[in-house]
């Protein structure tokens, strides 16, 4: 799982600090999606909307299939199916099939 996940990232070099790596936008909001704090869930719920508005004709659905095909992330991409459905209906509609086809909907 790891070694799927690891190429799911990208590598930036700091200053001072050397080389990092950084997670992908599908990956990056599969995780905030993942087990928020429900304290916190509006809050990354809004982040999660600004960031398909702004990136959602972009997102690359093979990630997200490749991520699920791993048995990992089924309730990121049921919330993320739910967020979606609103800016982005096509987006929500193959997030949709991938779930269907890896996974599970939950209601």
């Amino acid at each position: 799982l790891l070694s799927t996940l690891i190429k799911q990232t990208n590598e930036i070099h700091l200053p001072n600090t050397g080389k990092m790596k950084v997670a992908n936008l599908e990956l990056s909001i599969l995780e905030c999606l993942y087990n928020f704090d429900t304290t916190n869930k509006w809050y990354i719920e809004e982040c999660i909307k600004k960031a398909i508005k702004k990136n959602g004709k972009s997102l690359d659905i093979s990630i997200l299939e490749t991520i699920i095909k791993q048995g990992k992330h089924n309730t990121s991409l049921n919330r993320l199916y739910n967020l979606a459905k609103n800016p982005y209906p096509t987006l929500a509609e193959e997030i949709k099939k991938l779930i269907k086809k890896y996974g599970f909907i939950l209601n």
